[in-house]
């Protein structure tokens, strides 16, 4: 009798105990002051610039597994057309920017209170160059209103490491 009642408390309480998703929905700006920056321009893909003229900021969209990112237009960024991340763990193979030159492989699922993105794609745009993978780790602040990007680039010759701030407006 305790073990099946302890069998159906362990069903009641699984909900309550899993994970909540975070909701990443709504208007960011760079918050250079919580930002670790990449030590290069290389690296950083225009999420944040010195100069305050070419910050970028996002507006993000999410109905369950699903994100949406448009960046503003301030900067020719990897979010001129919106990216669309499916969180399912499912490899998906799309094209990045408008040219349709670029094929990357990406990766989208939930970590904990994480999102993760992993994606590759060769470095210098063209098919045939070194392959560049990139892991991105999207985590909220505890109060909600601080959202972390935290971005490592490995291809061959180097690894490299920073995270991106954002504060909700």
């Amino acid at each position: 009798m305790k073990k099946a009642l302890l069998v159906l408390l362990g069903f009641v309480m699984a909900p309550v105990m899993a994970v909540a998703q975070p909701d990443f929905s709504g208007s960011w700006e760079p918050d250079t002051d919580r930002s670790e920056p990449a030590p290069s321009e290389l690296y950083r893909y225009g999420r944040l610039d010195n100069d305050p003229a070419r910050q970028a900021s996002l507006t993000i969209e999410q109905d369950g597994n699903t994100v949406e990112v448009y960046e503003d237009a301030r900067v020719l960024t990897r979010y001129a057309v919106p990216a669309v991340y499916i969180a399912d763990g499912q490899e998906r193979t799309v094209t990045v920017g408008n040219t349709g030159v670029t094929e990357q492989d990406m990766t989208a699922s939930w970590e904990d209170n994480k999102l993760v993105i992993e994606i590759e794609k060769p470095w210098g745009g063209m098919p045939g160059n070194v392959m560049l993978n990139t892991r991105e780790e999207w985590m909220l602040s505890p109060d909600g209103n601080t959202l972390y990007i935290t971005t490592q680039h490995n291809w061959p010759a180097e690894n490299v490491a920073y995270t991106v701030a954002y504060s909700r407006q």
